[in-house]
């Protein structure tokens, strides 16, 4: 009986898997340094739009009809406060209960925290 440590086949394989591995640590190794480990990690930046899209979202909620809504487009009503906080004065046109097509003006606050990915809404008033 051939002793299979001495086998071609058993060197060959040894040999592939140390390979495998090496590539396996070069990757993860590679991935560890590229992204930090969360330690590097970069807060996220807000602009006009962003602020403009979570209005939308805020105030098609509170419509009667939301897939009626019609929002002025453009970033003209929304002003920057900071790098986090954005006023936006604008209006959406949308069907009230009897079908009619009104608009109606809104002014909201929207607070954006990047360390959580959250944002909060305050002041919202829709005439």
């Amino acid at each position: 009986m051939k002793n299979f440590k001495n086998s071609k086949f058993y060197k060959h394989n040894f040999t592939e898997n140390i390979i495998k591995f090496g590539f396996v640590t070069v990757a993860v190794f590679a991935s560890l340094t590229h992204f930090g480990c969360g330690r590097n990690e970069k807060i996220k930046k807000y602009d006009e739009t962003d602020a403009l899209v979570h209005s939308h979202v805020y105030i098609q909620n509170k419509l009667l009809s939301p897939a009626s809504a019609q929002f002025e487009i453009g970033t003209d009503g929304v002003k920057k406060i900071n790098d986090t906080t954005f006023t936006v004065d604008s209006y959406v046109d949308s069907q009230n209960k009897f079908g009619a097509l009104l608009r109606s003006e809104y002014s909201l606050k929207i607070i954006f925290h990047p360390k959580e990915d959250t944002h909060d809404i305050v002041d919202a008033v829709i005439k």
